[in-house]
């Protein structure tokens, strides 16, 4: 009823309406406009958010299916230069980056080629800075001429950025242990470059570095009208998903690559609050540092396509499998229903929404710190016959109480 109303004073007094960016102006018949965010329509009626249902499935290349040496190869090759272009998340100043863009371009003055500018660089930092434990930021490691290899690695990025050649940070191991390199783009060829051990390989002779593993790339690979995609845990990932949009189904590709997982690294609006995960999708969330569940707070739904393999949902929650383990709970829902025994590997914690919890028929047991740090949590409705652990219910609110029986709602 709220949402017919409202829409019916739209209707009669709006003139017309327009979005810029992730705000709605409306101009009413007397000229005057009014501006609301995209999250306040939405909460308001105004926005009728609409599942569009899950990707299909299309004839994308898989990256399982490729050898982990060679995917870097297939994501940078379909991405081209311009996602070597920025600097990303490089920590360094403004007077820091003129200060090497200055010493950068003197030293390849004389250099015509891209190649022969970017193998100039390489060899000044091959040849000048030390392999020492230190302050390992691009500035730092220049000017105190040592590092360690993610030093090395930076200050590669942040000079060749200087004078226009793509180039982006990664991660990832060698026999020796962790380690940090470079892929370069010099003439339009996409080099493999390792200035901490004085290496580099053209990417089409994936048989000389196959000692090198990547895990990720520090770089923005693809973007499209809803999300950011980069490459993390050696799969094709959702960096980040836009703002403006309340609904976003994720795709089942881009440029021709299948995307797998979702593990945005960097935050979003308030105004998502529906998020649909198509069959591609096999994991969610990598680490505690950040993700949907610490990103994306707003999100109220989480629902993964039925015909998925990897993952399955019920009411907010996102499990492993068939339902066997619980994977992570839409960090911005009020209700969720459980239809399993919570312990210490499957339990709800740190949801600041979480207003009603329903364990359903069939849920025997609820372990100690099943529920933990929900500070809203008021009720939870648990069958007749469940055991229920001393201290099952952790950092609730302060009139939390349990209901035996069933929950009344839908």
């Amino acid at each position: 009823m709220k949402r017919f109303i409202n829409a019916f004073i739209m209707l009669l007094f709006a003139a017309n309406i327009f979005a810029q960016s992730d705000v709605f102006y409306i101009k009413l018949k007397n000229e005057q406009v009014v501006k609301y965010a995209v999250d306040e329509i939405y909460n308001m009626g105004f926005l009728q958010p609409e599942f569009s249902g899950f990707p299909e499935a299309d004839n994308s290349k898989n990256l399982a299916w490729v050898n982990p040496v060679e995917r870097p190869k297939v994501l940078l090759e379909a991405a081209g230069r311009d996602c070597g272009k920025n600097l990303y998340e490089q920590k360094i100043e403004d007077n820091q980056y003129d200060e090497i863009a200055t010493f950068t371009r003197d030293l390849v003055k004389d250099c015509s080629k891209e190649y022969d500018k970017y193998k100039t660089v390489f060899d000044w930092i091959v040849k000048n800075i030390k392999y020492v434990h230190s302050d390992n930021r691009p500035y730092s490691v220049f000017t105190s001429r040592q590092g360690i290899c993610q030093g090395y690695a930076d200050l590669l990025t942040v000079m060749l950025n200087t004078i226009d050649i793509p180039c982006v940070t990664a991660n990832g191991f060698i026999p020796e242990g962790g380690h940090a390199w470079n892929y370069v783009n010099a003439d339009d060829v996409w080099y493999l470059s390792d200035p901490t051990n004085n290496r580099m390989y053209n990417l089409s002779e994936t048989s000389k570095y196959t000692d090198f593993n990547c895990l990720a790339i520090q770089a923005t690979l693809f973007e499209d009208e809803f999300c950011t995609y980069n490459y993390y845990n050696q799969t094709f990932n959702v960096e980040s998903i836009k703002s403006g949009n309340p609904v976003v189904t994720i795709p089942f590709s881009v440029n021709g690559i299948k995307i797998s997982s979702v593990s945005p690294s960097k935050p979003g609006s308030t105004v998502l609050k529906e998020l649909y995960l198509g069959k591609n999708i096999e994991s969610l969330d990598f680490g505690n540092s950040f993700g949907i569940a610490v990103n994306y707070q707003s999100v109220e739904t989480i629902e993964v396509d039925p015909e998925n393999e990897t993952l399955s949902s019920y009411s907010n929650i996102v499990y492993k499998g068939n339902g066997t383990e619980m994977y992570m709970v839409a960090p911005g829902a009020k209700l969720v229903k459980v239809n399993m025994s919570l312990d210490k590997e499957s339990r709800l914690k740190d949801l600041m929404s979480l207003e009603c919890v329903v364990f359903e028929n069939g849920v025997t047991s609820i372990s100690a710190y099943a529920v933990e740090r929900c500070p809203n949590l008021k009720v939870a409705y648990v069958p007749e016959n469940a055991d229920v652990a001393e201290g099952a219910f952790s950092g609730v609110h302060s009139d939390f109480e349990i209901v035996r029986g069933e929950y009344p709602g839908k």
